[in-house]
């Protein structure tokens, strides 16, 4: 059993790993193209998510001796990998937002600022969102935040491909 849990932490250690610096690539990518603040583009890494989470409950399937997983099993080795993908998810959030871009936070201010102002909100609403928001915003924050949200993220999709991937042992080979 405790061969097992090493297991599932290893191999959840490994696939939050890849999951993770290819979240930072395409990053970086959409950076250089100063295309960081594009929402349709940010959509592509919910679905580098989804692909890792889906590979590493398949690939840790495959691995079990019988070509079997519980959705109980499934569902750790998920949300365990979003664990470790989060956790570097994190720290590159945290160097980005102090150290490669300070700026960033200004520019995601502004943005909201107008699709406040494209609201018909009063510019002392605005003013009032803004101060509010700032105090949120700091790059520890920030990576504290992106942390929490890959868990959600994760869990929610880690939910939905268990379901899928999930197979029973069957009862005929186990005898």
């Amino acid at each position: 059993m405790e061969e097992n849990k090493n297991d599932i932490l290893r191999h959840s250690a490994t696939y939050g790993a890849i999951i993770g610096f290819a979240l930072i690539i395409y990053s970086v990518l959409l950076y250089i193209a100063d295309l960081s603040l594009s929402r349709a583009l940010g959509y592509v890494s919910y679905v580098i998510i989804i692909a890792g989470i889906f590979l590493s409950i398949k690939r840790f399937r495959e691995n079990e001796p019988s070509d079997a997983i519980k959705y109980g099993k499934a569902l750790g080795v998920g949300v365990l990998t979003c664990v470790f993908m989060g956790f570097i998810g994190a720290v590159f959030t945290y160097v980005h937002f102090k150290f490669i871009d300070p700026d960033l936070i200004n520019k995601i201010l502004e943005m909201t600022q107008d699709k406040l102002l494209d609201r018909g909100l009063s510019e002392d609403m605005i003013e009032m969102q803004s101060e509010f928001m700032m105090k949120f915003m700091s790059s520890g924050m920030m990576a504290v935040s992106a942390f929490i949200n890959y868990i959600f993220m994760g869990t929610v999709f880690s939910l939905i491909l268990a379901a899928i991937l999930k197979k029973e042992p069957n009862p005929v080979e186990s005898q």
